[in-house]
């Protein structure tokens, strides 16, 4: 219903970019990857708010397995806003759990894990990206400290979070990366 909604309302009103932004985020939850990274080209060209709008995409990219265009746009969303804890947070988790190992890269990962959680410290998303970025690089005693400090930090607003975070320390106390 939504999505009729925002189509509508740009039908009516072309020009208003936050229904355009608001509409590629209905697709993106959808499914309609190439629909949601359609808008998302025409946001980035209108110059609206261009680090969501590359971080969007970046998310969008990796969604549909182009690494490379994730990994760029990602960057870009860094370059226009060096605050974004969401771009440096899921660049790091492309570059530690990626299954496509020419993408992956622990250490990189490490360091844009480092940055976000700095960004955003005790917050359970960066701190699980920050655990994978660990595993990658073979440090499995760092990810299960942090993996279990995130656990310990869930609330009501993660607690849908809580059955991946147990499975991925499972893993690392198996001495396994995570893939995804």
């Amino acid at each position: 219903k939504a999505l009729k909604d925002f189509n509508k309302a740009l039908e009516l009103q072309p020009s208003d970019l936050n229904t355009l932004e608001e509409r590629a985020e209905i697709f993106c939850v959808t499914g309609n990857l190439n629909k949601s990274i359609n808008d998302l080209t025409l946001l980035i060209n209108k110059k609206h708010n261009l680090s969501n709008s590359y971080r969007q995409r970046g998310d969008a990219r990796g969604q549909i397995f182009d690494y490379d265009g994730a990994i760029k746009d990602f960057l870009k969303s860094i370059e226009f806003n060096p605050k974004n804890t969401d771009a440096y947070n899921n660049l790091a988790w492309l570059q530690a759990t990626c299954l496509d190992e020419r993408y992956r890269d622990g250490y990189k990962s490490v360091y844009n894990a480092k940055k976000a959680n700095k960004l955003l410290p005790n917050n359970p998303p960066s701190l699980d990206t920050l655990a994978a970025a660990y595993a990658e690089t073979g440090d499995f005693k760092s990810s299960i400290k942090l993996l279990q400090k995130a656990i310990n930090l869930v609330n009501e607003n993660f607690k849908e979070y809580l059955k991946p975070l147990k499975e991925r320390l499972t893993s690392y106390k198996q001495n396994k990366p995570w893939r995804e």
